[in-house]
């Protein structure tokens, strides 16, 4: 965070503390916002004023972003355009929902969710997370009128140019597209499968006031009779997909009318199974190795944003500018390095070098070699300025933390931010929703 940063964060702050009876009042809004999808921690401050970025730092974080999406994709396609034969590469099963219709996989990379880390004011993209399963859109759809519509905001609003996302409104538009493209006509259809009905309550709303009669659907409803249906309603359009699918299928969810669907291309749904594999962690060591033989801009923004990760195995890479085993190399930097499964989420499973014993570690490495794991550099992360409130205690204060900004990537587009934040409670080195916060994300430019 920078000066100008901080100040901004201070001023919002002060703001609060000036209406100290409202600041109960808005953290309970925020904690019951925020406890939709899964239960908040109370022992964890709860932030109850944005983060702030100034409008050259969000440029950068979106252009990190973005481009980093892009480049994980394109370099998927140019080992191989075959989905099937990509999943081969990368050492996954692949999925009875990867579908090799290019008409439908084109849309496969249009909703992204890069994790980023500023590190002493430079953008490091941690991972990519691709696919329309990416979590923070409908809580910031709650969370951002919240502080938008506070008194402190408005009182903010009249000294600064400040604008949050639109990204509810950019999914929905970009549904809406590819339902057209597609030969919908009429009002669309769109059923909604995810954590619970309550979660999408708003992303509802915002549908049937632009003409999309979207609903909650449990996945043993759903059949597929020229497309899907619940019961016996008319087909959907749209099906939106927020969860994992490999999750679903390890948990035993009925599948069948979702593999129909894509096998028969009937009801579109968002977004194919192909995003799941260019989100794998493995691509960013692939973007590492093949840097050097890109163009001149796109080397540049792998070397500027992308820290240097490598698939956990017994092989030789360039480190450093060395060629050097890759084993040793791990053993003996430690603490420059973390571990990280290639498909795994919410920081589980990750090992921080700096945070482990070396026994620990060494045992770490030797369990993750059994498994498919990128070894990858730490990244220091900056702090940002947070107003939050302690229910327990009933404090509040102006706490600095780090935070992963995750800018959301809408078909090629940024249209918004989420920031989790760090290190409030122990967190052993990785910033998560467990261990910290969600919290929103404003610009001011």
């Amino acid at each position: 965070m920078n000066s100008t940063e901080s100040a901004l964060s201070r001023q919002w702050h002060t703001l609060l503390t000036e209406r100290a009876p409202e600041v109960p009042e808005l953290a309970e809004a925020v904690r019951s916002g925020l406890s939709v999808a899964s239960p908040y921690n109370p022992e964890v401050p709860l932030p109850i004023s944005p983060v702030l970025l100034s409008r050259r730092t969000a440029d950068e974080v979106a252009h990190a972003g973005r481009e980093v999406v892009r480049l994980a994709v394109e370099e998927c396609m140019r080992r191989t355009s075959s989905p099937r034969r990509l999943a081969h590469l990368l050492g996954i099963e692949p999925s009875p929902l990867l579908s090799e219709r290019e008409s439908y996989n084109r849309w496969a990379a249009s909703q992204a969710r890069p994790d980023i880390v500023v590190s002493q004011g430079v953008p490091k993209v941690l991972e990519c997370n691709i696919g329309s399963a990416i979590g923070g859109i409908e809580d910031l759809a709650r969370l951002d009128p919240l502080l938008w519509g506070s008194s402190a905001a408005e009182k903010f609003r009249r000294e600064h140019g400040v604008r949050s996302g639109r990204t509810v409104q950019a999914r929905r538009e970009l549904l809406t597209r590819i339902a057209r493209d597609r030969g919908a006509l009429g009002r669309l259809r769109m059923g909604i499968a995810g954590h619970s009905e309550a979660t999408f309550a708003e992303v509802v709303e915002d549908a049937a006031a632009h003409g999309i009669d979207a609903f909650f659907v449990e996945l043993e409803d759903l059949t597929e009779d020229g497309g899907l249906r619940r019961g016996s309603e008319p087909p959907m359009d749209l099906f939106l997909q927020k969860f994992i699918a490999a999750g679903a299928y390890r948990d035993g969810e009925p599948m069948a009318a979702l593999e129909a669907a894509v096998d028969r291309d009937s009801t579109f749904v968002a977004n194919p199974d192909l995003s799941s594999l260019f989100s794998s962690k493995t691509v960013l060591a692939w973007l590492t190795s093949s840097a050097e033989d890109l163009p001149e801009r796109d080397r540049r923004t792998i070397q500027r944003h992308v820290p240097w990760t490598a698939e956990l195995q017994d092989s030789r890479v360039v480190y450093k500018g060395v060629r050097q085993e890759l084993l040793p190399l791990v053993l003996r930097d430690r603490e420059e390095l973390v571990l990280k499964p290639v498909d795994g989420f919410g920081g589980h499973g990750v090992v921080v070098g700096r945070t482990t014993g070396e026994a620990e570690w060494a045992a770490a490495v030797d369990d993750c070699l059994k498994e498919r794991y990128i070894v990858q550099v730490y990244t220091h992360p900056d702090t940002f300025s947070l107003s939050c409130w302690h229910g327990p205690s009933a404090t509040h204060e102006l706490l600095d933390t780090a935070a992963v900004i995750s800018p959301f990537v809408i078909d090629g587009q940024v249209t918004g931010y989420l920031a989790r934040t760090g290190s409030l409670i122990g967190s052993g080195g990785v910033i998560s929703a467990e261990t910290g916060a969600l919290a929103s994300v404003f610009v001011v430019d």
